[in-house]
């Protein structure tokens, strides 16, 4: 960032008015104008940027975060924030009324050419916007686009302005960034002995796949700083660093320039004239329709091996001729040099491309002189397979295309029905897709009774059925069930061709990307040394989205909170000593807490937020808390899986009865199937085990990876979880009570009794010994007093607060406190009735007054005792 000297010398540098002064000064002094939202379909977070020294927010993974990664190592990007300015634009509506508006910018930058605002969107927004307000968003060049209107109000200000989309963003160098990251933070130191080994290869071959460099030096660290340190070259705008077998280490840029020009002015001969030369060594031929395999030349022969039998040898200027004479053809793919080839493929239907491949496989074997005819196929269907497939390769370049059968074009499509007819069915149809699910049957009659009054003959119910299934199964459940029924059936979001350079949405290696969620687990635990059933726990999981290991979690009684997402990140740290570059989670209070962005910020971790109401973009969690469920809820005693049909459910098996285990014994029980047993399943989505994969990127990425973090007492005072509810009342006699407990420390006396503290004390959710209390102005540890430190339970306390906290809270035991307070009334109604009751007794009991005396003196009246038992007064 700027000191007030170097940003007064950017000014004069790029001879900034008073007005772009002042808007770039009030932009730095302020907070963001506007807090970034995860819409539908789109994710947010922030960005902790070393540069800036704080954290910047964007509102697209691939797009503003992008941005944000990019300037974040662009020396010639001074500083950049965003959501800055209130922008106000004006144009010209496609009625011709003019109009205006407030928007934001999402960044500003200052770099070293440029100084102003800059926006994102995405391609495909950016040709709805252009067709929807035609003079605000204006394509100027071939995927380069404009925003006048912002333009000129930028200009206004004296500031540039700049809209960019998905194409002018370096996808692949974006993913480099990330993936060398985590190597920049650990730092490393090259050994010369492996720096001089691999530049003497790259001296005599001027490039190495990065794979083979890898097994060289041993440490793929190494590659990286030596690129740092100027040893080689990385070609980090085109080749990603996660795929070593694709990617090359050069001798220097200009080597990586020098094949880059070469690979870009090849070009593939279009005539059916092959050179022989140009074939390469391995390369498969077809010779009188048998296959073969160039396995070596010399100066003077070459040598071929058949399918099956001897090497065959030929001497290089017959073989050159019989190539040259198209005796001797390539079996190289050939490419679809025409559209109508292309519209075949693209038109073709699944089961016809499996066919065709299937077909191919024959002709490959009979090509190769396997005997195929008879029993595996009709000679003159194979004729005519051949035929079909040379005919393709004439018209169309490539006889592949000559397989693929054309069955969805045959037979006749022309609707048999009248067009009235048809109509009646869209009629029942609209009458289905209203804001009731009415079943089709329903609408059948309504199409039915229609057609009646139409004179119209209907059709068959099967035949009305199998049109409405043809209906979009989204926006068929949308309309008349609501999005999150509808959410099942929504098609995969599709994205431009450029979105496949930005790499697997898991990202490319370990601690990338950790995704951070809560469940309740479905059965009961008891309490400890107690057969009192306790409840069911919750369980908060961070799986890393790569490899879909556990690297951390935390079990506990109470509801999801802030400490549970910050005992999260601290068992990440005691196992891994590092965090993630991002962290994924939903968009719930307790993630988005300020406690927990003030952690992942100060550590320089990232933040994102999973798109509302889209549950697929957590799929890794997600489908680990189905797995947890399947193998370890609902087969323990005290499963809650009964309940899920309460009528059939029997009071000899119901699970509170059952339940056997305690919240210590469900943790030793999980620990076992998070870290020995899950880690060696075969994952589908791997296509591996997940241990499998650590180790496999482990060697070909080497472990650095993550935010290395310290595991000390800095990290466990900032993940310490604020009370649910506390006064901050401090007494002198017995300290501060805190979760059914008191803490005392020498510095709480003084200061008079019964005094609050300004801030709230801290407590450990994993050690109930300790809490930290700020006093006089400071951070101080409280221990717990020995006359309670001696009731803990002997066993392991890190899940015993967690069980007291729950027990303590009102809302736990509120029917079972309720039930007391009534029983207790009841007690004290009884008292002051059995009073009354012994009163009158006492008074029935006594015998009469013998009569007065006219001249009798009056006897003082004897005082009125009060009742033994109880001093409550009475209500009448």
């Amino acid at each position: 960032m700027f000191n007030d000297q170097a940003l007064r010398q950017y000014f004069e540098a790029r001879a900034l008015g008073t007005t772009a002064r002042n808007v770039i000064l009030k932009i730095r002094e302020s907070d963001p104008v506007r807090n970034v939202s995860n819409r539908a379909g789109n994710m947010a977070g922030t960005h902790a940027s070393s540069k800036m020294q704080r954290t910047i927010q964007w509102e697209s993974w691939s797009g503003e975060r992008a941005l944000a990664v990019l300037w974040e190592f662009d020396p010639d990007a001074l500083e950049f924030w965003d959501q800055t300015y209130d922008l106000k634009i004006t144009y010209t509506l496609p009625t011709g009324r003019r109009t205006g508006l407030r928007t934001v910018p999402d960044y500003l930058l200052l770099a070293k050419n440029f100084c102003g605002f800059v926006d994102f969107k995405t391609s495909a927004e950016l040709r709805e916007l252009a067709v929807d307000q035609p003079t605000r968003y204006v394509q100027i060049a071939d995927g380069k686009w404009d925003q006048p209107p912002a333009r000129e109000a930028s200009q206004s200000l004296g500031l540039d302005y700049q809209l960019l989309s998905d194409l002018d963003i370096p996808h692949v160098l974006v993913r480099n960034l990330e993936f060398l990251r985590p190597r920049m933070l650990h730092g490393l130191s090259t050994p010369e002995t492996s720096i001089d080994a691999l530049k003497q290869s790259l001296i005599e071959q001027k490039k190495i796949v990065l794979s083979e460099a890898i097994n060289m030096v041993g440490d793929p660290n190494i590659i990286y700083w030596g690129h740092f340190w100027s040893h080689w070259f990385l070609s980090l705008n085109t080749e990603p660093l996660a795929h070593p077998d694709s990617s090359c280490v050069y001798l220097d840029k200009l080597a990586r320039d020098t094949f880059g020009a070469v690979e870009r002015c090849y070009q593939p001969l279009l005539s059916t004239t092959l050179d022989a030369d140009s074939i390469p060594d391995r390369a498969f031929i077809r010779w009188d329709n048998s296959l073969f395999q160039l396995l070596n030349r010399s100066t003077t022969h070459v040598y071929l091996q058949p399918g099956n039998g001897p090497l065959v040898t030929i001497l290089r200027r017959d073989f050159a001729g019989l190539v040259s004479s198209n005796a001797i053809t390539a079996n190289v793919p050939a490419r679809l040099l025409i559209a109508s080839g292309l519209d075949i493929l693209k038109s073709s239907t699944s089961s016809s491309q499996m066919r065709a491949l299937e077909k191919l496989k024959i002709l490959e074997r009979h090509w190769s002189g396997e005997q195929v005819i008879g029993d595996v196929v009709a000679e003159r269907t194979l004729r005519d397979w051949v035929a079909c497939f040379r005919g393709a390769e004439e018209e169309y370049g490539n006889g592949f295309l000559g397989l693929i059968n054309k069955n969805h074009l045959k037979g006749n499509r022309t609707a048999r029905t009248s067009k009235e007819e048809l109509a009646l069915v869209e009629e029942a149809f609209e009458w289905l897709k209203v804001e009731v699910a009415r079943p089709p049957a329903a609408g059948y009659a309504v199409y039915v009774a229609s057609c009646h009054e139409a004179a119209i003959i209907p059709r068959s119910e099967n035949s009305f059925m199998k049109l409405w299934g043809k209906n979009d199964k989204y926006e068929e459940t949308l309309t008349r069930e609501g999005k999150r029924a509808a959410y099942p059936h929504k098609a995969p979001h599709h994205k431009n061709p450029q979105s496949i350079l930005q790499g697997p949405p898991e990202g490319d290696s370990p601690f990338n990307q950790v995704h951070v969620d809560h469940t309740q687990l479905d059965f009961f635990c008891r309490r400890e040394n107690s057969s009192a059933l306790l409840g069911k726990p919750w369980l908060s999981l961070a799986i890393d989205a790569c490899t879909r290991l556990v690297l951390g979690w935390w079990l506990s009684m109470l509801a999801p909170s802030t400490a549970s997402v910050l005992m999260v990140l601290r068992d990440m740290v005691r196992r891994h000593g590092k965090l993630p570059l991002y962290t994924i989670t939903d968009s719930g209070k307790d993630f988005s807490a300020t406690r927990v962005k003030q952690f992942l910020a100060s550590h320089r971790c990232g933040h994102g937020f999973r798109p509302a109401g889209e549950p697929r973009f957590g799929n890794p969690v997600e489908r680990l808390n189905l797995d947890i469920s399947m193998h370890f809820s609902q087969v323990v005693y005290g499963s809650n899986k009964i309940f899920k049909t309460p009528r059939m459910s029997s009071a000899t098996h119901d699970p509170r009865n059952l339940a056997y285990l305690t919240m210590g014994s469900s943790a030793s029980k999980l620990e076992e199937l998070f870290f020995d047993l899950y880690p060696q399943r075969p994952h589908s989505g791997l296509g591996e085990s997940p241990d499998s994969k650590l180790r496999s990127a482990a060697i070909m990425q080497g472990t650095s990876w993550g935010v290395p973090t310290r595991f000390d007492d800095r990290l466990l005072f900032q993940t310490l979880a604020t009370p649910h509810k506390h006064g901050g009342l401090v007494r002198q006699r017995d300290g501060i009570r805190l979760n059914g407990h008191n803490y005392f420390s020498p510095l709480l006396v003084g200061g008079g009794n019964g005094r609050h503290m300004r801030e709230l004390p801290l407590y450990d959710p994993e050690d109930p010994t300790y809490i930290q209390a700020r006093v006089d102005s400071q951070w101080t540890r409280c221990d717990l007093l020995d006359s309670q430190r001696k009731r803990l339970p002997s066993s392991d306390l890190k899940y015993y607060l967690s069980e007291k906290i729950f027990l303590n809270r009102h809302s736990t035991n509120k029917d079972d406190i309720r039930a007391y307070q009534a029983s207790l009334g009841s007690f004290y109604k009884r008292t002051d009735e059995d009073r009354d009751r012994d009163a009158i007794d006492s008074l029935d009991a006594s015998p009469a007054d013998p009569p007065v005396q006219p001249d009798t003196p009056a006897l003082p009246f004897p005082p009125i005792q009060a009742a033994p038992v109880s001093k409550r007064p009475r209500h009448e």
